[in-house]
């Protein structure tokens, strides 16, 4: 089943994962993530799942299987 998870994550620590956003790395086939995704939160998917990473902002790549994509909130350019 070809399907994708985004999490838009509140901060750079891994213990401020929801149980359903942890449990969706946890059973990921693939993990496509922004830059600034720290490697601490990344360590939380599956060991066996390639991680893809894009640009800020950029579209994820359509993969086979179930696919996270992990982003930090767009920042106001206003701001």
């Amino acid at each position: 089943d070809d399907s994708a998870f985004e999490i838009v994550l509140a901060g750079a620590d891994p213990d401020d994962l929801t149980f359903r956003q942890a449990r969706a790395m946890g059973s990921a086939d693939t993990v496509v993530h922004e830059p600034e995704v720290p490697d601490a939160i990344l360590d939380r998917a599956r060991a066996d799942a390639p991680r893809v990473r894009i640009e800020k902002g950029g579209a994820a790549p359509a993969l086979p299987g179930f696919t996270v994509v992990m982003r930090f909130p767009a920042r106001d350019a206003n701001r």
